[in-house]
């Protein structure tokens, strides 16, 4: 049989045979071997049902593109799910793969731009071999309008949010999420490894140490200073601050989290837009920002600029004069 190399799944079919028979595979049996085994982490219940349509989407886009057919299915299960398990919808391709819709699970499932952009790469990819009429422009996820930051009403309601959970753990979460966005800038990834014993306190205030590829250390705002202390208070050392020993599994753990809790969910991305525009607005230099923040440049800050307000002409004079600072 001659097989075509411009695929990875026909790349494999040369050395795959059928068991016992020394019969070579087609390219679409090859993928199907590379895909039927997988089992998504959630939502298996409803799996069956979905897995022949997910199938289909994915052998279609692997037998049309260069693309491997084990990642398309890691990528596009989970999405399909959330298609079905959270929003209703029936499996029907100019449904599930509408590039809108595409672009919404990626903008708000993914915390971390660069793995939004990437997941959203494959998901287009698969539409546009499932709809090869819907080729939409897309704006790259990186030069996005941002999410306006959060109120100081709205900020008031999710601490009634966080403090107002049934559980003691729930509570302790949703604080810890609170207070370390807002008040410090974290990522909600970065939650997942930190300690007590990264929670520096003392005459200076509150100075959290943050691992990862990002690692730095941030001092905390005043006004969260008091939560940060309630959390940390008496907390075994050993112990990660999100709960238990080990650091839990998942890169979306918090947002799964975050969708198991009681009323209005705070937004992720909008919580730490907070805690940029509360520096920008008290003057914080855009260098010691970056480096609190853990950014190796400033997206957006125009964006983030239109929510500081101007200062006071006096102010400005003073500032651009090179005057002391009251």
């Amino acid at each position: 049989m001659k097989t075509s190399s411009s695929t990875p799944s026909t790349k494999q079919a040369a050395k795959t045979e059928a068991s016992g028979a020394g019969v070579a595979l087609s390219a679409a049996e090859v993928i199907a071997l590379l895909t039927r085994r997988y089992k998504p982490k959630q939502h298996r219940l409803a799996w069956d049902d979905a897995r022949p349509f997910v199938m289909e989407a994915v052998t279609t886009t692997a037998l049309a593109s260069n693309r491997d057919a084990s990642k398309l299915m890691r990528i596009a299960a989970p999405y399909v799910m959330w298609c079905v398990e959270e929003h209703g919808l029936e499996l029907r391709a100019e449904l599930i793969f509408a590039p809108t819709l595409i672009d919404r699970y990626c903008t708000t499932k993914f915390t971390r731009e660069g793995t939004g952009g990437s997941y959203r790469s494959v998901l287009l990819a698969i539409s546009a071999s499932v709809l090869p009429n819907s080729r939409p422009k897309m704006t790259a996820m990186h030069k996005r309008k941002i999410q306006a930051p959060y109120t100081a009403a709205e900020m008031k309601a999710h601490t009634l949010w966080a403090a107002g959970q049934k559980t003691a753990l729930s509570r302790h979460r949703c604080m810890l999420l609170v207070a370390f966005t807002v008040g410090a800038g974290l990522q909600p990834g970065e939650l997942s490894t930190l300690r007590r014993t990264d929670v520096t306190i003392d005459d200076d205030g509150v100075l959290v140490r943050v691992r990862g590829r990002n690692e730095r250390s941030v001092p905390m705002l005043r006004e969260w200073e008091e939560w940060a202390t309630r959390l940390v208070d008496g907390y075994p050392d050993a112990e990660l601050l999100w709960g238990g020993p080990r650091a839990p599994s998942g890169k979306n753990m918090v947002s799964d989290f975050m969708y198991r809790t009681m009323g209005v969910v705070p937004v992720l991305t909008r919580l730490r837009a907070t805690w940029i525009t509360t520096h920008l607005g008290m003057g914080t230099s855009i260098k010691e920002l970056l480096r609190a923040g853990g950014m190796a440049q400033f997206e957006n800050l125009n964006q983030y600029l239109a929510y500081v307000e101007s200062a006071p002409i006096a102010e400005y004079r003073a500032m651009l004069r090179g005057d002391e600072r009251p």
